[in-house]
């Protein structure tokens, strides 16, 4: 059982000493995806705001 599992990853038969060799494999994903796509870019967009002017005395 343990000479399949060795035997059985594609490994290089004759490894460098020190190296360590991991097969990664990663399944096929498929999926459908809603991309919206802006027509104008946010940053030519002008919004102002009117100016808060507040008025005030003291007396000293």
């Amino acid at each position: 059982m343990c000479a399949t599992v060795t035997f059985g990853q594609d490994l290089p038969l004759n490894p460098e000493p020190g190296k360590c060799y991991v097969r990664c494999k990663s399944p096929d994903i498929y999926k459908n995806e809603t991309v919206n796509i802006t027509v104008s870019p946010e940053y030519k967009k002008l919004v102002t705001y009117p100016a808060d002017i507040k008025q005030f005395k003291k007396k000293f």
